[in-house]
């Protein structure tokens, strides 16, 4: 992980949220960054330190940033990151497409016909 922080222009995440990796990119792991390095999270808020992150924008370090997701949905209007240079803000849609939705009504019929089939109906209260 460190090596390719080191050797990347750009950082993506694209990860579940777990315990062994929550706040994986912090002050530390932006250190190991390259200068100018850019960070994009479409994934989970929680994998990232947002402090670190506006610190590392404010500094220079990071080159530019983009957020999708956040510890906490939505920001409220006053968080420190709404006016952080270079980074981008995106209300968690990283994952909203057309194909997405399609897949989504999809997978919603297919779990309903599977739960009629099973002969067990669900509780409309």
């Amino acid at each position: 992980f460190a090596a390719l922080l080191q050797a990347a222009d750009i950082v993506s995440l694209h990860c579940p949220l777990t315990a062994d990796n929550r706040r994986m990119i912090n002050a530390k792991t932006l250190a190991q960054m390259r200068q100018g390095a850019i960070l994009i999270n479409t994934a989970r808020g929680g994998l990232v330190d947002e402090s670190a992150v506006r610190n590392a924008l404010e500094s220079g370090h990071l080159g530019a940033a983009a957020l999708d997701s956040f510890e906490i949905e939505p920001p409220p209007p006053d968080h420190p990151l709404r006016n952080t240079p270079r980074l981008t803000m995106t209300p968690h849609v990283g994952g909203v497409t057309s194909t997405a939705y399609v897949n989504m009504g999809i997978a919603a019929a297919r779990n309903i016909v599977s739960e009629l089939q099973a002969g067990i109906m669900p509780s409309l209260r």
